[in-house]
């Protein structure tokens, strides 16, 4: 579905809440109309040490291209629930999740303003999942992820003093890499999202 003609549910900006009117995605980041999003953060494990995965986004996209951010995330369009976060999932990066295994971790406003117009206001509703699913098994089909990163949790938690060690996948293609604080998307280390992001206490294994 295009972003013109993809349908979302207006909120109100101070609540969260829906106002019960709908907008184009398109015209909503024209503008700065406030709209609802999903994040699903995947955490896994590499050789005993547990790491959080990011996408790298594709330098084509609009907002943050090239950048690291969430493992999954996506609009949620009219009518649709956390099913939508789980499309998502497998449509972005070839992940199979239930309903039963993601963990709601809070649901926040974010604002961005970027070039060229864009004004974005979302409620973001966050979910986390502990995932055994190799590496070399996500896939990138619909161009707007061009690989993972695995970082481990210390070495995230540094992140903001220096460039810290990680692991970077596409296919087959698995690389150690070294990555910065300026290779993410903005605000996430000044997020309160950061902190249990990097502490994911109770988090539920299989």
């Amino acid at each position: 579905m295009s972003n013109s003609t993809e349908i979302l549910d207006v909120l109100n900006w101070k609540t969260g809440e829906p106002t019960g009117g709908t907008v184009t995605r398109k015209v909503a980041h024209l503008e700065g109309i406030p709209h609802k999003a999903m994040h699903l953060w995947v955490y896994s494990e590499v050789q005993g040490t547990m790491v959080l995965l990011f996408q790298q986004r594709s330098y084509e996209k609009q907002n943050f291209p090239g950048q690291f951010g969430p493992t999954v995330g996506g609009h949620v369009t009219t009518g649709e629930g956390t099913e939508a976060l789980l499309r998502e999932a497998e449509e972005e990066v070839g992940l199979g999740v239930g309903l039963g295994q993601i963990e709601k971790m809070g649901y926040t406003p974010c604002h961005h303003s970027l070039p060229g117009g864009y004004q974005d206001f979302e409620w973001i509703e966050d979910w986390r999942v502990f995932s055994e699913q190799p590496f070399d098994q996500y896939v990138f089909n619909d161009g707007e992820v061009i690989g993972m990163l695995a970082i481990g949790l210390p070495e995230l938690i540094n992140l903001p003093s220096g460039p810290q060690n990680a692991v970077f996948f596409a296919g087959e293609q698995q690389r150690e890499v070294e990555v910065s604080a300026e290779e993410f998307v903005d605000g996430l280390f000044e997020s309160p999202l950061f902190a249990a992001l990097s502490n994911p206490v109770g988090l539920l294994r299989s």
